[in-house]
């Protein structure tokens, strides 16, 4: 690997990137991973350019990140929605992984915490930030840092959700430690995450939809409080976290604030939903979320062609000639499994799926490819195909079946199946779209 060179543009600079010039306009901002340049094009098309600081990892620590952030850009430019910030080039400038992006005109959301908001405002806000988020939903993303930095403002003044949260559980592994001056960028995100993204021992065990949506019940409160913070002050999360982090698993959150502004206090209820210290007693999607938004506030036009599945039904589709796997975030993004062809092959009609073991990879029929983190067990899961003619139906379940300490029998995975929001406990029924989650690696069903 190139070793990275730090990198500091001046206005009006020329910079080559990906075979294309671009000029250097501003500087927008930086983070603890990067830095955000103004760029224009040749026809005076202008961009954001993010470049990762690599240059302040430690060697080691560097390919990994660069991997992340690959995976990054490969998930901006592969979604398509007008809530979220595309994504249109990724390479290296002297060595660290850059992407070239949509320029959003009008900042951040940050820039507008501390204003008076109408319920009709944050009902609109609230549609083009959810449908962002959705739209990764539906590919399988968990964002895992949303905050009013990661939502920018385009040029029709519609908010865009940018940062696709790839590297945030990278984070606490590496911020701390490696990086001089982003503790504070660190300590904010711990603000406004779930209290089980917090601890690394059950974050995968139930990463899904809640932990976004909890996320975003923060981002509410702090509108509406004009820039407090529902479990309390950043100083207080950086003086004794331990307690925070208690005050979040309890529910413990200043209602009054909400109470005493000038919105409607149905938004009390409808961050309470969001704040569960719990996962399974939040909203268990983003569309559940809308709706309610939807139903309490009564805003008719809120739900405009507003589907959960957009495909004519397509979606609830149980049966099929043909079935696949393919990742959509993990080690090993765009691999695909054609569990058909896997089980004529084999002439099975259980599949097992665990770590890829390279010494061993025949070891099960699927084998999931994890190099960075550890949350997929060995024998993992189980699938079995239920067969009429040419036409199938595909069940999962977790664990499989073996001898395990001198006990021969169904024995569940380390950390579980998380199937569409929801850690399943028996065998379930795929259907087309379905999205599953293994430790850091997503999964989606695709039926034809």
């Amino acid at each position: 690997m190139e070793t990275p060179q730090r990198i500091s543009f001046s206005i009006n600079e020329q910079i080559s990137f990906c075979g294309s010039y671009f000029t250097v306009k501003g500087f927008l901002g930086e983070g603890g991973f990067g830095t955000v340049y103004k760029v224009s094009d040749a026809n005076d098309n202008e961009f954001a350019l993010k470049i990762s600081k690599l240059w302040e990892l430690m060697p080691q620590e560097r390919e990994e990140m660069l991997t992340r952030i690959k995976q990054e850009y490969e998930i901006g430019n592969r979604i398509t929605s007008r809530y979220l910030v595309k994504y249109h080039k990724f390479g290296l400038l002297r060595g660290n992984p850059s992407i070239l992006m949509d320029y959003c005109s009008g900042g951040s959301l940050n820039s507008e915490v501390g204003k008076e908001w109408s319920d009709q405002e944050l009902v609109v806000l609230s549609k083009q930030i959810l449908k962002g988020i959705k739209a990764l939903h539906d590919d399988g993303i968990i964002h895992r840092d949303i905050k009013p930095e990661n939502i920018l403002f385009n040029q029709n003044g519609d908010a865009v959700v940018v940062d696709f949260g790839i590297s945030a559980s990278l984070k606490k592994r590496h911020t701390i430690r490696n990086f001089r001056d982003h503790v504070k960028n660190v300590w904010l995100t711990g603000v406004y995450s779930p209290p089980e993204q917090g601890d690394f021992s059950k974050a995968f065990k139930i990463m899904g939809p809640t932990n976004d949506i909890f996320a975003y019940g923060v981002v509410l409160f702090e509108l509406i409080s004009k820039g407090k913070y529902p479990h309390g002050t950043l100083q207080n999360f950086v003086d004794n976290m331990e307690d925070y982090e208690e005050k979040k698993r309890n529910g413990i959150w200043q209602r009054n604030l909400i109470q005493e502004s000038f919105v409607s206090n149905l938004w009390e209820s409808i961050i309470n939903k969001c704040l569960y210290g719990n996962p399974l007693l939040r909203y268990t999607s983003v569309k559940e979320l809308m709706d309610d938004i939807e139903l309490k506030l009564n805003q008719n036009d809120f739900a405009t062609s507003y589907k959960e599945n957009t495909n004519s039904g397509e979606n609830f589709k149980d049966t099929g000639y043909k079935w696949v796997f393919r990742l959509m975030n993990g080690d090993a993004i765009g691999q695909e499994f054609n569990l058909s062809e896997i089980a004529k092959n084999k002439s099975k009609q259980l599949l097992t799926i665990g770590w890829y073991d390279s010494n061993n990879p025949s070891i099960n029929d699927i084998g999931l490819v994890e190099v960075y983190t550890q949350y997929i067990s060995g024998k993992h899961a189980t699938l079995e195909i239920e067969e009429n003619g040419f036409r199938q139906k595909w069940y999962i379940r977790d664990g499989q079946f073996y001898n395990k300490n001198d006990i021969i029998g169904f024995h569940n995975s380390k950390n579980g199946i998380i199937v569409n929001g929801r850690k399943i406990k028996h065998s379930i029924q795929l259907k087309h779209n379905d999205i599953l989650i293994f430790g850091d690696t997503t999964i989606k069903i695709y039926v034809d």
